[in-house]
């Protein structure tokens, strides 16, 4: 099972890069998962003096890195806002998690390497939700079938995130 592994938010990285690279992750059709995850800043790591080489806020840097790596945080860089950093993700999700091709092709993929409930813990962990069947876990492509849905409505339905988290405490 192919899985993709990409990362947003690095020191030069603009609001065009990211965007090339969203739209790099589309052509992968067969990919089981195609992660996408922000970049995080720990301290004595040579990205981490880059970032600060760069202007980021030292503040901003340290959150960066609280929580596990599979956690969204929306921080800012001195290039990408941190809107644009949350709609990146909301997009992620709605254009090439839930793309339906792409979708149904890790289904008939997983199916043959799992069974029905590995697959759903699979989705439920993946998406922090409790799915009872395949059947509810496609119900999501749904959600994305209106194109002029906003990518952040999309996204707020599936996180349930309609603000910013709180801050991670240590």
């Amino acid at each position: 099972m192919v899985r993709l592994f990409f990362m947003y938010g690095f020191p030069t990285e603009t609001e065009e890069d990211v965007n090339y690279t969203l739209e790099f992750m589309k052509q992968f059709k067969s990919a089981v998962s195609p992660y996408f995850f922000a970049l995080k800043y720990y301290r004595d790591t040579e990205m981490y003096e880059q970032a600060q080489e760069q202007g980021f806020n030292i503040s901003t840097l340290d959150n960066s890195a609280k929580g596990l790596y599979t956690e969204f945080e929306f921080c800012e860089t001195p290039l990408l806002s941190k809107e644009f950093m949350k709609k990146v993700h909301y997009r992620w999700l709605s254009e090439i998690v839930l793309n339906k091709e792409r979708f149904t092709n890790a289904l008939e993929i997983q199916k043959k390497f799992h069974t029905d409930e590995e697959i759903i813990a699979y989705y439920s962990s993946f998406f922090g939700k409790d799915f009872d069947s395949i059947e509810s876990i496609l119900k999501l492509c749904k959600i994305t079938d209106n194109d002029s849905a906003p990518h952040e409505i999309i996204g707020q339905k599936l996180t349930g995130n309609t603000i910013d988290r709180p801050e991670l405490k240590n």
